[in-house]
């Protein structure tokens, strides 16, 4: 008996077999990426370009980043996109809310590095007042003062922390983040013009080029970054820019009165008080601050009358640099400029003294 001659699996049924095979494999490849990261991003991926703050953070989101030393931190944002639980609702009525602290600033108040429960704003929260952090990395005083107007309204807070950094805030007083900073695929980038923004969208970009483990260490491979190291240009330049950001802003004595009598005539107008906190450089804090760019320690002392000439503008200015100074070494990041958990717990404890008491935690404020 003649047997039929036995037919292969289609062409169809083959390029099936062949996209199964390619999902499974590119599946396996991100897995095992991202178990080699340990899910983590070498910087915060949840930028979101914006015409008024030139980047806010994605809402409702989360990620994980990883420092220099390996140090991976987690994230998470609110239905505003800011770090932290959701805030509350608006409350009925135009008065202030007794207890009710709004933070702003940048990267600091956000707690690059640290843990949410380990940020200054989560610490006070947790002595029972009410404390609601709107800071996002890359802005400086134009935006936080831009924030205020728009939040003052919404949250009514009894009080407005004012946090200014030392470190970038002179420098980026006069520019606004629009000019400075915008964002693509989850990153933050320098803004390169109309031509650099003509790029070609495709189904699941943000995911491959902002969220993919996979493609990320691809790119790593093929194009490696400069060492994640802290250059030693970057301690340097605090130095070196000292007399530019010492330049005054006539009639004011410093680059950064401008904003903060501005930010503080929004609250008073809102019926806040308010509170001034200046954030210093790390290497002011500790000589050994220099060990993290390979450099020996240089004199800073010159860099205090950046203090000096807000605290001249502004007698109620809150300059934690003693205080952090007493709590070191350890109260900056080893492998970065930003607060430690140790120095989140010092200005925790600076501003406690400067609010109002805490109210009684209950079990719907502790949730």
């Amino acid at each position: 008996m003649t047997r039929a001659p036995a037919h292969g699996p289609t062409i169809p049924a083959r390029l099936l077999a062949g996209a199964l095979g390619l999902f499974v494999a590119l599946g396996l490849g991100e897995l095992l990426a991202t178990c080699a990261m340990g899910g983590a991003y070498p910087t915060l991926n949840l930028y979101e370009p914006d015409p008024r703050y030139g980047v806010v953070l994605t809402p409702d989101a989360h990620t994980r980043v990883v420092s220099p030393a390996g140090n991976v931190t987690a994230i998470r944002t609110n239905a505003h996109g800011f770090r932290g639980p959701q805030w509350p609702a608006p409350p009925p009525g135009a008065a202030p809310v007794p207890g009710r602290v709004l933070v702003v600033g940048d990267s600091q108040v956000m707690g690059w590095g640290v843990p949410e429960e380990s940020t200054f704003s989560a610490l006070l929260d947790a002595t029972g007042l009410e404390v609601i952090a709107a800071g996002v990395p890359t802005w400086g005083p134009l935006e936080y003062t831009r924030a205020l107007g728009e939040l003052l309204p919404r949250l009514r807070p009894s009080h407005v922390v004012y946090v200014l950094n030392a470190a970038n805030d002179h420098r980026e007083a006069p520019l606004p983040n629009t000019r400075r900073t915008t964002a693509r695929d989850g990153w933050a980038r320098v803004p390169l013009g109309p031509a650099a923004d003509a790029f070609s969208d495709f189904p699941l970009r943000r995911f491959l080029l902002g969220r993919s483990h996979l493609v990320l260490a691809l790119r790593l491979l093929f194009d490696p970054p400069p060492a994640r190291a802290l250059p030693p240009a970057h301690a340097r330049s605090q130095l070196a820019d000292l007399p530019r950001h010492l330049a005054p802003d006539p009639p004011f004595r410093s680059l950064l009165t401008r904003h903060v009598t501005a930010a503080r005539a929004l609250a008073a107008a809102h019926g806040a008080a308010f509170i001034p906190v200046l954030v210093p450089i790390d290497i002011q804090v500790h000589p050994g601050e220099w060990a993290k760019y390979r450099l020996p320690p240089e004199d800073t002392s010159a860099t205090r009358a950046l203090q000096s000439a807000l605290a001249a503008d502004l007698p109620g200015l809150v300059d934690l640099l003693p205080a952090l100074a007493a709590a070191s070494p350890g109260a900056l990041l080893p492998d970065d400029d930003h607060l430690s958990p140790r120095g989140h717990a010092v200005v925790a404890a600076e501003l406690v003294a400067r609010l109002p008491p805490a109210r009684t935690p209950t079990a719907e404020s502790r949730r």
